[in-house]
């Protein structure tokens, strides 16, 4: 599997658990489970990915899962992690096809 491809599916997966958290019927513990993942799956694509951008965005996504978790505040104000998780997929952060 090429770089992109795997990069591709990772960031589906992050996506997914970003839906998990967002769910407001779903347990504290499936939102738990579900942020462990997506900081698994940042530090994995950190790891793997050169790109500049990422780190901040991917600070400013976690800051935003932690405020719908109930448990830090959104330093840019906005409390849609979807929002981040946008501009962290996005062709100016990483190359994905």
């Amino acid at each position: 599997m090429n770089t992109s491809m795997e990069l591709l599916s990772k960031l589906t997966i992050l996506e997914e658990l970003i839906q998990v958290i967002s769910i407001e019927n779903a347990t504290k513990t499936e939102k738990y489970h579900a942020y462990s993942g997506v900081l698994a799956l940042l530090r994995e694509i950190d790891e793997t990915t050169n790109a500049p951008c990422f780190g901040e965005h991917s600070r400013d996504l976690k800051s935003a899962l932690l405020k719908k978790l109930e448990l830090g505040t959104d330093s840019q104000g906005l409390h849609d992690p979807a929002a981040y998780f946008r501009k962290l997929k996005s062709p100016q952060c990483l190359d994905v096809e």
